[in-house]
């Protein structure tokens, strides 16, 4: 009888010992100062931002918060959300400090965006993330897989090349989204990009055909050439003929108008062939490529020089714009589109960046240049907004209009057709 007494009486201790220690850890934790994260993560001096976390005093005055050792101004209070105006600093990454009444918390990095030379604004103007398939209509309401490029038509249109479709479409001025071809997987399959010549005809690669398309102005449709291993872009010179970027041939090809071939330049050194062809109103030659990290130029001479990149992978700091007046020391992802505007500055999709840059040169020099990333985050993800806010997946194709005011994108991965607006 008295060990079961003691037995009882041990029992009921360690309960209470138990229940005691529960309520201390539970008092700890309700009072505990904690940070979740902050909303946005990214931003410019004198933007509002939102700290969310749990046990803030809900007094403004009560609270202190800092971004790399500058006070930030608190401009409202809540138990789990300060608001708070961002204090000056410098683009990059630095430590955030809350104290709320006498307990501080730390575990945040806020990151400062730079200022670009103009405010660029993306926008959603075409296709839709819920849908894939071949459905024309207005803007939003169409459906497009997978774009891979993007092209300005003779009437201000876009021509799309709808991937997964298999298919090309048209964006009117309207908004209005047609299917001008598709269905015959024989001679388009996995369309690529595509470009027009000064008659208004519409050459496109059909990489999984092995071949290059031909639609007329009236819509006739041919093969133009065939033979060709990997064709990802086609683009006209002044003379219309047309060259072709044949990536697993590592050349590019350029035919007559007539359909003569010719080798044009050849990258058997690089350890990737071409993705993405472009010419400026001098006639040289743009072009990108994966794994190289570069983007090279060729001359109307047949010189071969690099313009952008430093062929180098990206390290912890991610890809860089290198120095003004050195684009060759900038980290650059594989790039998959190209194009220029009349005034020759250089619009790059760079698609693991998951950004639009341009490369500007000096007195027409590109090596001399300087390169800007003016849309994206650095990370895949879908958001519209401010420039460097903005975020893309895998863009494919760049295409401004020629005053440069208007940059439209192939946002491959979300599958939409995105507007950059330039003010």
């Amino acid at each position: 009888m008295i060990r079961k007494l003691i037995s009882a009486c041990m029992v009921a201790l360690a309960a209470c010992c138990f229940a005691g220690c529960d309520d201390d850890d539970a008092a700890h934790h309700i009072t505990d100062l904690r940070l979740v994260r902050m909303v946005p993560s990214t931003g410019l001096s004198g933007e509002q931002v939102k700290i969310l976390g749990t046990n803030f005093i809900p007094q403004v005055a009560d609270n202190t918060v800092t971004i790399n050792g500058k006070n930030a101004r608190v401009l409202a209070a809540a138990k789990d959300e300060l608001r708070i105006l961002l204090p000056e600093n410098e683009a990059g990454t630095y430590d955030v400090a809350v104290t709320s009444g006498d307990r501080t918390a730390e575990g945040l990095r806020f990151t400062y965006i730079r200022t670009t030379s103009h405010t660029y604004i993306v926008s959603t103007i075409a296709g839709t993330r819920s849908g894939h398939g071949l459905v024309d209509g207005v803007g939003t309401e169409a459906q497009i897989g997978l774009p891979r490029g993007i092209s300005i038509a003779p009437d201000g249109s876009l021509y799309l090349t709808d991937s997964r479709n298999h298919a090309i479409r048209r964006l009117g001025t309207d908004m209005v989204m047609t299917t001008l071809y598709s269905g015959n997987t024989a001679t388009l399959k996995s369309p690529w990009q595509g470009g027009f010549d000064s008659k208004g005809n519409y050459y496109v690669a059909s990489k999984d055909c092995s071949s290059v398309v031909r639609i007329a102005p009236d819509g006739t449709t041919s093969v133009f050439a065939s033979g060709i291993k990997a064709p990802m872009c086609v683009a006209c010179d002044k003379d219309d003929n047309v060259y072709v970027a044949a990536r697993d041939n590592k050349k590019i090809i350029k035919y007559t108008p007539s359909g003569q071939a010719s080798d044009y330049a050849a990258f058997s050194d690089l350890a990737a062939g071409p993705n993405a062809i472009a010419f400026d109103s001098k006639g040289n030659l743009a072009v990108g490529f994966s794994s190289v990290r570069k983007v090279v130029m060729v001359t109307p001479s047949g010189e071969r020089i690099d313009i952008a990149g430093c062929g180098e992978r990206p390290g912890d700091a991610g890809y860089s714009d290198g120095e003004e007046g050195n684009p060759l020391a900038a980290i650059v992802g594989n790039v998959f589109g190209l194009a220029f505007d009349a005034a020759d500055r250089l619009y790059i999709a760079d698609a693991s960046a998951h950004s639009i840059r341009i490369l500007t040169p000096k007195d027409g020099d590109y090596t001399k240049g300087t390169l800007e990333t003016v849309a994206g985050t650095g990370k895949a993800g879908y958001t519209d907004g401010l420039g460097l806010k903005a975020a893309f997946n895998n863009p494919y194709g760049v295409q401004p209009t020629p005053d440069g005011k208007t940059i439209y994108v192939a946002d491959s991965s979300n599958e939409l057709i995105r507007s950059i607006s330039v003010k």
